[in-house]
C-alpha cells in the first residue's frame, strides 16, 4: 500500500446467511480523491462503508484508514473519519441537538466549535430541538454536522442528501465542497493547474507516488471555480510520458471553466426550481385556507363544513385518512365526529378514545401539535399500535382551540414514513384554528336558536295560561253566580220569614218548615262555593315547576267542571274515568295540557253530540284518551301537527299548533308520550301515556 492512500481494502468478503453482500472487494482511494460507489440496491455499497467503520465485521480480508487496520486499531482509524450512515440513528434520542453536539465533541480533540456552529446555522438546524422529534431530513443534517465538525481527513458518506429538500440538498453539496477545499492536503491545492509530464522520472509527494504506482506516467489537473467559489477539479491521466504540455493545461482549464459554469447554472436552476415548487405549495395552501374560510361562511351544518374542509385539505397535504374528534366531559374522552376515507374497528365515527392514551388527547391537553414520523420506532400509545397494524407509518395531530380552550383535535395520517414536517404541522394548525372557530360559532348559533325556540314556547305557554285564566274566570263567574243567587234569595226569604213569624203566630209551623229548607239551601250554596274555591286554588297555583303526587282523575274532573258551561246544550261530554294510582307530575302543567286537548275537541267537534274523556291504567303507565266524532284530519296534517310553524285551520286544532307543540314538550318532560290518530270525516283520537 502506498503511504498516500486514504482508504484501502484487501479482498473483503461478507455474507448474510446464503446471501453474498461483498465478494473479495479490493479498493484504493488516494488522499484528496472523491470516489462514488455506484450500484443497484443490495450491491453492497452500505456494507462496504460499515466494514470500513468496523460496524460490520468482514468474513474475510482487511480494511485500512490511513494505514490503520479498522479492526485492530479501530478507535484510531475511526477518529480519522466523518461518517454519515444510511439511516440516521443518533442513539441519544432524549438529548437536544445542542447537547448531542457537546457530548460528541468531547471524543474528538480536533473538534472545531466555531465550525460546528457555522454548519448548524448553514443547515438551519434548531439546536434546542430534541433528537427524538427530528424529521428524517433534520436528522440527516444533524449527522452531517457531527461528521464534519471535527474536520476529519476522510469522509464516508452513505447517501448524505437522502431526505433533504432540493434547496437544502444544494446547500449541502456546497458545504461539502467547501469542506474538502479547507481540508489540509499535500496533493493538489486547487488554486492553479497542475502539470506532471513524467511521473516515472520525478515524484515529489504522496499523490505523485500513488499515481505512478497505478501506472500513470503523465498527469494534468485544473480547478473548477466560478465566481470565486471552488466546485472541484478536472483531471486527465495517461500511461505515456510527456503526454500533456502547457497548451493542453490551458485548454483543459477552458473546458473546466465551462464545466464549472454549467454546474453553477444547474445549481441555480435547481434552487429556482425548488423555490418555485415551494412557492407553488405555499400558494396551494393559501388557496386551501381560503376555501375553508369560504366553507365556514357558506356551510350552516357541521357535516357540510367538515366535508368541505376535508375536500379542500386533500390538495394541500397528503393523507391516507383524516379524523376529527371533540371532547366529551361525561366520558372524559374524545369522540370521533368526522372521518374521511375508510374507517376501521378502532377508528370510526362515534367511537370514544381514551384522552390519556391517544395522540388526540396529547394534542388536546398540551395544545401543541403531535408529530410521529416513523411509527415503526416511535409508537407511544395503544392507538399508535392500532395505526401501525393498519399500515400507517406517520401522522400529524393538532388541537382544536376556541377562545383559548381545547375543544377537540384533528389528525392526518399517512402510509409513508416521515410524511409530515413542522411546516405541515403549522399549516394544519391554521386549518384547525379555523375549524374550531367555526364550530364555536355554530354552537353559539345553535344555543341562540334553541333559546329563541324556548322563549317562543314560553311566550305561547304564557299566552295559553292567560287564555286559561280567562276561561277560568268566565267559568268561575258562572259557577259563583248560582250559589250566590241562591244565598241571596235564601237570605231575603229568611228576612221575610222573620217578619211573618213576628206578625202571624198561627202560621208558626209553616214558617219553621220554610226555615229548615232555607238552611239546607244555604248549606248547599256554601258547599258549592267551597268546591269552587278549592278548584280555583288548584288552577291558580303559580309555581309551574312544583312536583306533586296527584290523583290524575281529580285533575281531569277539574278540567271538565271548568268547561261544563261550554258543553251544555251543545255537546255531550262522556266520562269514563277508571281508578288510577297517584302519579308524580307538575299539576298546573298537566291541567293545562288536558284543558288544551279537551278544549280543542269541543271546539272542533263539528256539531257532533259526543266527546269522550277516558282514563285507565296499562302496565306501568296511565292513559288518558280524548276522542271526538268531528271533522278529522288528513294523514299529511297529522304528520305536521307538532310543527309550531304549521296551523291547521279547517282541522282539529283551530288555534294553531303551538299549544300541541308545548303540550308534547310538557308530556315528554314527564317521561310520557302523546299519540294522535285521525281520519277525514271520522274524528280524532288523542292518547296520552304517563309513567306511574
Amino acid at each position: 500500500m502506498s503511504g498516500g492512500d486514504a482508504v484501502t481494502t484487501h479482498g473483503i468478503s461478507k455474507r448474510y446467511g446464503r446471501e453474498t453482500a461483498l465478494d473479495g472487494v479490493n479498493l484504493r482511494v488516494p488522499e484528496g480523491a472523491v470516489y462514488v460507489l455506484v450500484g443497484a440496491n443490495g450491491a453492497g455499497k452500505s456494507t462496504t462503508l460499515k466494514v470500513l467503520m468496523n460496524l460490520e465485521r468482514a468474513d474475510a480480508g482487511t480494511a485500512e484508514i490511513h494505514g490503520l487496520d479498522t479492526v485492530r486499531r479501530g478507535p484510531e482509524a475511526r477518529a480519522q473519519v466523518g461518517y454519515v450512515s444510511e439511516r440516521p440513528d443518533h442513539g441519544y434520542r432524549w438529548m437536544t441537538c445542542r447537547g448531542l453536539l457537546k457530548h460528541v465533541a468531547a471524543y474528538y480533540p480536533t473538534w472545531d466549535h466555531p465550525y460546528a456552529d457555522r454548519l448548524s446555522l448553514a443547515f438551519g438546524l434548531r439546536l434546542d430541538r430534541k433528537v427524538a422529534t427530528l424529521s428524517k431530513g433534520e436528522s440527516r443534517r444533524l449527522q452531517l454536522v457531527l461528521a464534519l465538525a471535527h474536520r476529519p481527513p476522510v469522509l464516508l458518506l452513505d447517501e448524505p442528501t437522502d431526505g433533504l429538500d432540493p434547496v437544502v440538498r444544494s446547500r449541502t453539496l456546497s458545504l461539502l465542497a467547501e469542506h474538502l477545499a479547507d481540508t489540509p492536503s499535500n496533493e493538489f491545492d486547487f488554486e492553479r493547474p497542475l502539470l506532471l509530464p513524467d511521473l516515472q522520472a520525478k515524484r515529489q509527494n504522496e499523490l505523485e507516488e500513488s499515481l505512478n504506482a497505478d501506472g500513470v506516467r503523465s498527469f494534468c489537473a485544473v480547478p473548477l471555480r466560478v465566481h470565486g467559489t471552488l466546485l472541484g477539479a478536472l483531471s486527465v491521466a495517461s500511461k505515456t510520458t510527456e503526454q500533456y504540455a502547457k497548451a493542453d493545461a490551458k485548454f483543459l482549464q477552458e473546458v473546466g471553466n465551462q464545466i464549472a459554469l454549467a454546474l453553477a447554472n444547474m445549481k441555480s436552476y435547481e434552487e429556482i426550481k425548488a423555490l418555485s415548487a415551494k412557492e407553488a405549495a405555499a400558494a396551494e395552501r393559501r388557496r386551501t385556507l381560503l376555501e375553508i374560510n369560504n366553507a365556514i361562511i357558506a356551510k350552516l351544518t357541521q357535516e357540510d363544513l367538515f366535508r368541505a374542509v376535508f375536500s379542500a385539505l386533500q390538495y394541500a397535504i397528503p393523507f391516507a385518512k383524516v379524523g376529527l374528534t371533540f371532547y366529551e366531559p361525561e366520558s372524559d374522552g374524545l369522540r370521533f365526529f368526522a372521518l374521511e376515507r375508510e374507517s376501521s374497528d378502532h377508528f370510526a365515527i362515534g367511537k370514544i378514545l381514551d384522552r390519556r392514551n391517544c395522540c388526540f388527547g396529547e394534542a388536546f391537553d398540551t395544545q401543541r401539535p403531535v408529530l410521529r414520523r416513523d411509527l415503526e420506532t416511535e409508537r407511544v400509545y395503544v392507538t399508535d399500535d392500532y395505526l401501525f397494524s393498519e399500515g400507517i407509518r406517520s401522522y400529524c395531530t393538532v388541537p382544536l382551540i376556541a377562545q383559548g380552550k381545547s375543544i377537540g383535535a384533528m389528525s392526518v395520517v399517512s402510509e409513508t414514513r416521515d410524511q409530515y414536517s413542522e411546516a405541515d404541522a403549522e399549516f394544519l394548525q391554521e386549518v384547525a384554528n379555523q375549524v374550531a372557530l367555526a364550530v364555536a360559532n355554530m354552537k353559539s348559533y345553535e344555543e341562540i336558536a334553541a333559546l329563541k325556540v324556548r322563549l317562543q314556547a314560553e311566550n305561547v305557554s304564557l299566552q295559553e295560561t292567560a287564555a286559561l285564566m280567562g276561561r277560568f274566570a268566565a267559568a268561575l263567574s258562572h259557577e259563583l253566580n248560582s250559589p250566590l243567587g241562591a244565598l241571596k234569595s235564601a237570605v231575603q226569604s229568611s228576612q221575610a220569614l222573620a217578619v211573618q213569624k213576628a206578625t202571624s203566630p198561627p202560621e208558626k209551623q209553616q214558617a219553621e218548615t220554610m226555615e229548615a229548607q232555607l238552611r239546607r239551601t244555604i248549606a248547599d250554596s256554601v258547599d258549592r262555593l267551597q268546591q269552587v274555591v278549592l278548584r280555583m286554588q288548584r288552577f291558580t297555583n303559580l309555581d309551574r315547576t312544583q312536583v306533586l303526587a296527584v290523583d290524575l282523575n281529580s285533575l281531569l274532573q277539574d278540567v271538565v267542571d271548568l268547561l261544563e258551561s261550554q258543553t251544555k246544550g251543545r255537546v255531550r261530554l262522556e266520562l269514563d274515568l277508571k281508578p288510577l294510582p297517584r302519579i308524580v307530575v307538575r299539576p298546573q302543567q298537566m291541567s293545562s295540557v288536558f284543558l288544551n286537548l279537551l278544549q280543542n275537541a269541543l271546539e272542533e267537534s263539528n256539531g257532533s253530540e259526543r266527546v269522550l274523556l277516558a282514563s285507565r291504567q296499562t302496565d306501568s303507565h296511565v292513559q288518558v284518551i280524548v276522542q271526538d266524532d268531528g271533522k278529522g284530519m288528513s294523514s299529511e296534517e297529522v304528520t305536521r301537527l307538532f310543527d309550531p310553524a304549521f296551523k291547521v285551520k279547517a282541522g282539529w286544532v283551530s288555534t294553531g299548533n303551538w299549544s300541541l307543540f308545548s303540550s308534547r314538550q310538557i308530556i315528554q318532560e314527564h317521561g310520557g308520550q302523546i299519540e294522535i290518530q285521525s281520519s277525514v270525516g271520522k274524528g280524532t283520537l288523542v292518547r296520552v301515556a304517563l309513567p306511574c
